[in-house]
């Protein structure tokens, strides 16, 4: 099983940290092993956002697979064979849980691209990390 992180970022952080996402790496690995650091705390609620849970999960009902995933409170379990790939919802963030990385993207990142461009992803021992998308070019109007 690999995890996985997944955190909501306000769009100004998605937009000034778009190229640089080793920075981006390295905060959320120290913050993750020392949550408590108030000054590590502040920033991460500064740049993260919060996510709502029940959004999150109908946007599951309407665009993912609807017979692969059970709900029990915040945590959706997806069900493949007999594996048991998870993610959990926190506040700012998603843990997921998966037997790889393929089985993430089409069980859960593909739709959640869908949900929210400014996602970060990283993973747990921090050699794999960057966007779910790319930031969509804007066009000039004169």
């Amino acid at each position: 099983m690999q995890k996985y992180y997944v955190f909501f970022l306000n769009k100004e952080v998605g937009y000034d940290f778009f190229y640089k996402p080793e920075v981006l790496c390295r905060f959320f690995q120290s913050y993750l092993s020392n949550q408590t650091r108030t000054d590590l705390s502040s920033q991460f609620m500064y740049i993260t956002r919060l996510v709502s849970a029940d959004k999150l999960l109908r946007c599951i009902n309407k665009k993912g697979p609807k017979n692969r995933y059970v709900q029990n409170n915040s945590v959706v379990y997806f069900l493949k064979e007999n594996a048991s790939n998870t993610f959990a919802i926190n506040d700012r963030w998603l843990e997921v849980n998966c037997e790889s990385l393929e089985v993430a993207n089409t069980m859960l990142f593909e739709w959640l691209e869908k949900y929210d461009h400014c996602c970060y992803i990283m993973e747990q021992n921090g050699r794999n990390y960057g966007w779910l998308s790319p930031i969509k070019k804007q066009a000039l109007l004169s």
